[in-house]
C-alpha cells in the first residue's frame, strides 16, 4: 500500500462526524445541534419552516463536504489541475449557496421560525409567572 492510499484512508474518519451532521440536517433531526432552533411541536407552521431551512442547509453542507473531500483526495494523488478545478467549483458553489440561503424567501422562513421561538419564550415566561404568582426573591 502506497503512502497516498494511507493518507486518504487516515483522513476519511476525520470528515465522518461532519458527514453524519449533514445527513442529520437533511432529515431535519440535526437542527437540535444548531443553536436557536428549539421549537415546540405545537407550532406546526414554525416546525415546517424549520424543517425547510434545516434540509436546505443539510444538503448544502453535504455537498461542500463532498467537494472538500474530493479536493483533498485529488491533491494527495498529485492531480493538481483537477484539484484546482474542484477548488474553483467549490468556491462558486459556496457563494451560490450563501446567496440562496440569504434570499428573501429564506429570510421570510427564518423570520417565521424566530417568531415561533419568541412566542414559545413568551409562553414560558407567562407560565413561570403564573406558577410563582408574581413572587420575587
Amino acid at each position: 500500500m502506497d503512502i497516498e492510499s494511507i493518507i486518504i484512508l487516515a483522513f476519511c474518519p476525520v470528515l465522518l462526524p461532519f458527514y453524519i451532521f449533514a445527513i442529520l440536517l437533511m432529515f431535519g433531526i440535526g437542527g437540535k445541534l444548531l443553536s436557536g432552533f428549539n421549537i415546540s411541536k405545537s407550532e406546526t407552521t414554525a416546525k415546517e419552516e424549520y424543517m425547510f431551512i434545516a434540509r436546505r442547509a443539510g444538503i448544502g453542507v453535504f455537498i461542500v463536504l463532498a467537494m472538500l473531500h474530493t479536493i483533498i483526495v485529488l491533491m494527495v494523488l498529485k492531480l493538481y489541475i483537477w484539484g484546482g478545478v474542484m477548488i474553483g467549483l467549490a468556491v462558486a458553489f459556496i457563494i451560490a449557496f450563501l446567496l440562496y440561503m440569504n434570499n428573501k424567501k429564506m429570510k421570510e422562513k427564518l423570520q417565521a421560525v424566530i417568531d415561533g421561538m419568541e412566542n414559545q419564550n413568551n409562553q414560558k415566561e407567562e407560565n413561570y409567572e403564573s406558577n410563582t404568582n408574581g413572587e420575587t426573591n
